[in-house]
């Protein structure tokens, strides 16, 4: 199995940083214009893609053969499946964290909602894209940059536990610096994806493939904004309202189904994520 010195390895920490800043700087400079000019969930779709999914398909094409295992680009069996489903209601853990940094820093006020427009075809529209974006673009874009080409390279380096942390410090960066600029946004915003992103990174190492990393931040997402569109009839005290915290109960049950999922990523064989013989 590969090991940390194993001299084939691609990106080595240093370079799985150096792609991280290429990525973000290319990121900046697709959406920068399309955010002047109003179209926001545009730029932020185009700048990932060009971005995340550009640098990471050029590093891509330096990973040594069988690129395709080493990127995690390959099945997964059925009942592995079942970490993600098991692991879905971190979504109610991440958004407690926010309650948590709540009770230390002043939560700036929401920004306003838009006037309705009368054009319904308009919103109906915009909010297709922004679910598009948040369910299916996002979550292949990284899983595929950090996850797939950032960190099978640094384990390769650093070992499992070196490399995912790495992977996860360069994802959580990225999140941050592409957040928002207010102290409190800043602080949950790196807080929740150090959590997200060591979860993915195990998850990546226990089933050695992209796709469950990728349907878990979708389900996350789809259950996130399914909860949101319902709040006003079904609201939930500390995820979908601002006031108070997630109850103990909900949070207690959710924290036993991921507690399991953790605790079966363990015993699985992580080796998997780096099938090929060092030479």
């Amino acid at each position: 199995m590969n090991s940390p010195e194993d001299p084939e390895a691609f990106p080595s920490p240093a370079v799985a940083m150096a792609l991280t800043l290429a990525a973000l700087m290319v990121m900046l400079l697709v959406l920068t214009p399309l955010f002047t000019a109003g179209h926001i969930v545009a730029g932020l779709a185009a700048g990932m893609v060009v971005g995340f999914g550009g640098v990471g398909s050029l590093a891509a094409r330096r990973v040594p053969a069988p690129a395709e295992l080493r990127l995690g680009l390959c099945g997964v069996p059925p009942k592995r499946l079942l970490l993600v489903l098991m692991l879905t209601p971190l979504v109610l853990w991440l958004s407690e964290l926010e309650n948590i940094v709540a009770l230390g820093l002043e939560r700036p006020e929401p920004a306003p909602l838009p006037e309705p427009s009368s054009n319904g075809a308009g919103e109906g529209l915009r909010s297709l894209q922004i679910a598009l974006f948040i369910i299916l673009l996002r979550p292949v874009v990284e899983e595929f940059f950090f996850r797939g080409v950032i960190q099978q390279g640094v384990v390769a380096h650093l070992g499992p536990r070196g490399g995912v942390l790495l992977s996860t410090l360069l994802f959580a960066l990225a999140r941050t610096l592409t957040g928002p600029t207010n102290e409190y946004g800043a602080l949950v915003i790196i807080l929740q994806m150090l959590v997200l992103g060591g979860i993915l990174g195990g998850l990546r190492l226990a089933t050695g493939s992209l796709l469950p990393g990728i349907l878990l931040q979708g389900l996350m997402n789809s259950v996130e904004l399914v909860a949101l569109y319902l709040a006003e009839d079904f609201p939930i005290q500390g995820f979908t309202t601002l006031d108070g915290h997630t109850h103990p109960a909900l949070l207690a049950a959710s924290g036993l189904l991921i507690a399991w999922a953790i605790s079966r990523m363990h015993r699985l064989n992580k080796s998997i994520v780096n099938p090929v013989p060092a030479r």
